[in-house]
Formats: C-alpha cells, sequence, structure tokens
C-alpha cells in the first residue's frame, strides 16, 4: 500500500494504510494471541470489527486464523521492516510474543493454523504457516534462535504451489533479498547551462542508497561523476539503487 502511495502520489492510501490498522488493532485487542482472522466483517464502524462466521466466504474456518490470514506476519512484518512502521511492528510482535511461547520456539511446534484464541486447527507442519513467521520474527532481537529454526525448516522445502509462493515471497525477505518496489526505480537529474554563460562543472553526487550511474543527454557516454557543460547543453545524472 505504501508502495502504490509513493508511486501514484495519491494520499488516499495513507488513509486505507490508517484504517486497516485500527481494523487490526480491534481484532488484536481481544485476542491475547495477535492473529487475526481469515475474514473480518462488520465494520462500517471499525469498533465494531469481528471475525467472519463459519461458511462466510470459503468455509469453516474464515473466522479463524488460517489459508489467508497466514499470510499477515508476512505482510505486516514486511512493512515494519521496509519503512520502520511502529503500528505494524507493534502488531506483528505482538503475534510473534505468541507464538515463540506456544511453540517453545520451535519451528516443528507451528501448528497448521489456529482459533484465535490459539487451539490449534491441524497438527501438520508446512512452511506456509512457519516461513511468513520467519519474516516477523526478525523484528524482535530476542527470537533469534526461533528465526534460525524457521529458516531452516522452510528454506529448502517443497510443496504446492501456493504454499511455496508464500515461502519464497518470506525467503526473498529473511535473505535480505526484498527491497521496496518504487526504490527500485532509476533517478535521475537534468540540469540545463544557461544560454550565453560560459562552461559549467557539474558533480553527480547520490543520496543514501543510491549510485550513479551514467550521464545522459549532452553528456552521454561520460563515466566520471564530474563533467563540464557548454552554453545551452542539457545534461542528465542517472542514478540507480545501491545493492
Amino acid at each position: 500500500m505504501r508502495s502504490f502511495g509513493r508511486a501514484t502520489n495519491n494520499p488516499i492510501w495513507d488513509t486505507v494504510i490508517a484504517n486497516s490498522q485500527a481494523v487490526i488493532d480491534t481484532i488484536q485487542a481481544n485476542y491475547s494471541t495477535g492473529l487475526l482472522p481469515d475474514f473480518i466483517i462488520n465494520c462500517n464502524d471499525v469498533s465494531q470489527c469481528v471475525p467472519a462466521n463459519s461458511g462466510f466466504l470459503e468455509g469453516a474456518h474464515d473466522g479463524h486464523y488460517y489459508y489467508n490470514a497466514g499470510r499477515d506476519p508476512w505482510r505486516i512484518g514486511l512493512d515494519a521492516l521496509l519503512n520502520n512502521d511502529t503500528k505494524s511492528r507493534a502488531q506483528v510482535q505482538k503475534m510473534v510474543t505468541w507464538l515463540a511461547s506456544d511453540s517453545g520456539g520451535n519451528a516443528n511446534g507451528i501448528k497448521a493454523g489456529y482459533q484465535l484464541n490459539g487451539t490449534p486447527i491441524d497438527s501438520y507442519f508446512t512452511t506456509f504457516f512457519a516461513a511468513p513467521f520467519g519474516v516477523a520474527t526478525m523484528l524482535d532481537s530476542n527470537q533469534q534462535a526461533f528465526l534460525n529454526d524457521i529458516y531452516a525448516f522452510v528454506y529448502n522445502e517443497r510443496e504446492d504451489y501456493y504454499e511455496d509462493s508464500v515461502n519464497l515471497l518470506s525467503l526473498l525477505v529473511m535473505t535480505g533479498n526484498f527491497w521496496e518496489p518504487v526504490a527500485l526505480q532509476t533517478s535521475s537529474l537534468t540540469i540545463e547551462a544557461p544560454a550565453g554563460s560560459g562552461k559549467l562543472i557539474i558533480k553527480a553526487k547520490p543520496s543514501k542508497g543510491w549510485k550513479f550511474k551514467e550521464w545522459a543527454g549532452d553528456c552521454k557516454g561520460k563515466k566520471k561523476t564530474v563533467v563540464k557543460m557548454d552554453k545551452d547543453q542539457h545534461c542528465t545524472a542517472v542514478f540507480e539503487p545501491d545493492m
């Protein structure tokens, strides 16, 4: 959502984020686990939001932490990691604190779905429920051993397309290979030498997290960060993310 906001410069996304976080707060206030349900209803007034009833859309577990909500620790955790958002950090750490205690800090203690009170739905292990919590545990330095154990259980597993897709995306985060999408765009600055002026000396100095790539326009082909411009010339300094 923040990426959409940055890409479009539309503040509506900030409103969507704030409302979504308010809904999460409402649900978490009623369950010490911090877990969220697959679907939430009755949100015309945020304070009245509740987990969906059984059979609301997909099945008996629509109001439980199941195969939709299982992605939440990854999604919310990613927001906290990329944007240092304090609200997302607090929300995901509530889940991690409960799970670390419930599982004894062992990845194989993570079950396939839970009621919001923490009662397991199924007893088997799957990367789908473990890998997203790997992302979440990155936010708590006290859970490094738990994070290591989750990674060891999921990094080389193969299940089915859905589980493997979520596992891959979570692994991209856990291994430091996921970047905020808008930040991957190339940035540039164009400078115009005023008519009648003499030579100008310009220097391309990238901001933190970026590096100089090349010159375009009249200065095209010059690899040095410092170039000379003659009158009436246009030079563009091109930058790219420093990865």
